[in-house]
């Protein structure tokens, strides 16, 4: 029986993010995180060299800066809200 091409396209794995995801998307990401998660987020951050505030698991200004210069240095968008894919490869 003869395949179309249709029947051996193979999609993309479902890991891959949409290239362009909206701030407001990965805000609802952001807030579905627990205090205990963004913590953890907060110490990669600093052993990384990106971060010295609080690790209180609080987002505020100097998290928000500290993901925009992950993101830089890591040459993604910098949106300063960390994708799902960020997300994990910073734990």
């Amino acid at each position: 029986v003869p395949q179309t091409a249709a029947a051996v396209a193979t999609p993309a794995p479902a890991t891959e993010e949409p290239v362009n995801q909206s701030v407001e998307v990965l805000a609802a990401l952001e807030q579905a995180l627990s205090r205990s998660a963004k913590r953890r987020l907060q110490q990669q951050l600093r052993q990384q060299g990106f971060y010295s505030g609080f690790i209180d698991g609080i987002i505020g200004a100097q998290t928000r800066a500290a993901i925009e210069d992950f993101q830089r240095a890591e040459g993604q968008p910098v949106t300063g809200y960390l994708t799902q894919k960020q997300i994990l490869a910073l734990q």
